[in-house]
């Protein structure tokens, strides 16, 4: 059990009224948009897709993996080539493909957060411009929101643990790569308000649209992003 390690999108659910949308995430730890579809997890989830789904997709930390052939794709390569076969096949299904560039990593240098994704980021922009296609810049948004939390509150969204803190890491734990559910949580957050500020479709769905940085108190709720519960919805999440 890794808990409290936690993605950003599994407690999307937690938005949405079940009769409304029903989130899935399909995240497997690990895996960069190469293996994920070399493998076979895409396959299931392009069976399941229909008119009116969305598909967030999002990939980039395991792809950054040079040393490692499996995973490892070029930003303006094998990266865009294996992203434009999610997005062709959920377009050929009549869903919606959301692209969303990676999460910042927690990595900071005297007193100032690192950008640790190189081109990557760049290369999800180019192909949404070209493609015509929702993007959710994360890394910038998440660079802009820790920076503005700081290095010490920003490390506690990270699966940094004290000795004891948690039983499933009993000799605590430093990561500032992966999240713990209150990390999630907030992540989580930022997305959704994002959509939200952009108007997607998408955003009309959840029961409210958080304010990042709202945690530490009750949920802002957007007047001008209502949920529309005329219809469920499906969205299916991918991530690396």
């Amino acid at each position: 059990n890794l808990y409290p390690r936690m993605g950003w999108a599994q407690p999307l659910q937690d938005y949405f009224r079940p009769a409304c949308a029903k989130a899935q995430d399909k995240a497997l730890s690990g895996r960069s948009s190469k293996s994920f579809y070399d493998e076979g997890a895409w396959s299931p989830i392009e069976a399941m897709l229909k008119a009116g789904d969305f598909v967030l997709i999002q990939f980039g930390h395991n792809d950054e993996k040079r040393e490692d052939a499996a995973r490892y794709t070029e930003p303006y390569g094998s990266y865009q080539r294996y992203l434009s076969l999610y997005i062709d096949a959920t377009l050929a299904a009549g869903a919606t493909p959301i692209l969303l560039t990676s999460i910042e990593r927690n990595s900071w240098s005297g007193g100032k957060l690192g950008n640790t994704h190189g081109e990557y980021p760049e290369a999800v922009r180019e192909l949404a411009r070209k493609r015509a296609l929702t993007l959710v810049d994360m890394t910038q948004l998440t660079h802009a929101y820790l920076e503005r939390l700081g290095q010490a509150a920003a490390s506690q969204l990270f699966l940094n643990l004290a000795p004891g803190e948690s039983p499933n890491y009993p000799n605590g734990n430093t990561d500032n790569t992966h999240l713990q559910e209150r990390g999630a949580r907030a992540i989580a957050d930022v997305a959704l308000a994002e959509l939200a500020h952009q108007r997607n479709p998408l955003a009309a769905l959840p029961e409210h649209v958080p304010t990042p940085g709202a945690r530490a108190g009750a949920l802002a709720i957007s007047p001008d992003a209502r949920p529309n519960r005329s219809s469920a919805r499906q969205a299916a999440f991918t991530a690396g």
